[in-house]
């Protein structure tokens, strides 16, 4: 019911994931307490939440938007044991992906505007990112490390640039600017998603 839902099939910004993962929260509750976490069970309610997760072709776009919004929302006074869990949530489900590329394909999206707009919370990405390679290897994870290595250079070169800017301005008493703001990101061609330009 959960998983045709219209409402979730043609939104956006919305989607199942969360009324999904506490859906298994409750059926996980109940292996254990009534069940006592018995092995046939828990085999058979895997394979029926693997089945709901990827009974639409939008689950892994689906994943991604869960994690982009968790990320949005978190910030340095979050609380960190709550974003482990909920982490650990959601690698249980990308485990049961069967589109596992194109989850990496829409994770890298929202990860690139996420860094590109400077609404990454660093701490809250690596630990995804840990879990991402522990699960699927470095391959799979070194494209967002080189994303992540190009928003610390192109942060310091702006340093630079902005220091020398301030100099040349003391020295000469004009602005070498003109008052125009700038900001500038060096991204390595190859690990950024790229966009055709028609």
């Amino acid at each position: 019911a959960i998983v045709t839902d219209e409402e979730y099939i043609k939104s956006k910004d919305k989607t199942f994931i969360q009324p999904v993962l506490d859906l298994k929260d409750k059926y996980d509750d109940l292996l254990a307490k009534t069940f006592s976490t018995d092995r046939d069970f828990r085999v058979t309610l895997s394979a029926s939440y693997e089945a709901v997760i990827n009974h639409t072709p939008r689950a892994p776009e689906f994943l991604s938007l869960y994690v982009d919004d968790r990320f949005r929302k978190h910030t340095k006074e979050s609380n960190e044991t709550e974003l482990e869990k909920t982490l650990d949530k959601v690698m249980v489900m990308y485990r049961l992906l069967k589109e596992k590329d194109l989850f990496e394909k829409y994770y890298k999206n929202h990860l690139a505007k996420r860094l590109l707009n400077g609404r990454s919370a660093e701490d809250a990405e690596r630990m995804m990112i840990t879990r991402l390679k522990t699960d699927s290897g470095f391959q799979f994870t070194s494209k967002l490390e080189s994303m992540f290595r190009d928003i610390k250079v192109s942060e310091t070169a702006m340093e630079a640039f902005k220091e020398q800017v301030r100099t040349e301005k003391e020295s000469s008493g004009k602005d070498p600017l003109g008052g125009i703001d700038i900001s500038v990101s060096v991204l390595t061609t190859g690990s950024w998603p790229t966009q055709q330009q028609y």
